[in-house]
């Protein structure tokens, strides 16, 4: 992707003179990240706050280890997909950290992480589930309520509806 200023664009570009760092401040085609994820040992995503990734589903889809901050939901994914697959940092980013993540990225299964819980039908039941325990339970709900209005006097007000989007 891009950045907001001019002066941290060309700091990143510095370390392109490292032997095994790539910095690319672009838009990338999809089979252009796919490649520059393959071509790494792993894929270092540095944001402040992380609490979903494309970026990190595909670098494991890849079978590439990722370094991420610290957060409940990349702890869930290690937990996922297994301690080899994803490496957490707290606080700034450090060559420490880096230093700790390529070494163990080394370390990853040949047989790739565990994302089982990812494939497509088995996410569609869980929704299919999901949206009809959701249908079940206002169906109890709204009977409830229409016994109760029933008894109440006219011109009642309505329960608050919800919308699952």
């Amino acid at each position: 992707g891009g950045v907001f200023h001019e002066s941290y664009g060309r700091e990143l570009l510095r370390a392109n003179d490292a032997k095994n760092v790539t910095v690319r401040i672009q838009v990338l085609t999809d089979e252009q990240l796919a490649e520059v994820i393959q071509q790494s040992a792993i894929v270092v995503l540095p944001y402040r706050d992380m609490y979903n990734s494309g970026a990190a589903l595909l670098s494991l889809t890849l079978r590439r280890p990722i370094l991420v901050p610290d957060s409940p939901t990349m702890r869930e994914l290690r937990q996922e997909v297994g301690e080899h697959w994803v490496h957490l940092f707290e606080g700034e980013l450090t060559t420490e950290h880096l230093r700790q993540a390529v070494r163990a990225a080394a370390l990853a299964p040949a047989c790739g992480p565990d994302l089982t819980g990812r494939d497509w039908a088995r996410v569609g039941r869980s929704y299919a589930a999901l949206y009809d325990s959701v249908v079940r339970t206002g169906r109890r709900h709204r009977g409830a309520v229409g016994s109760r209005s029933a008894r109440s006097s006219a011109g009642s007000a309505q329960p608050p509806r919800a919308a699952v989007l």
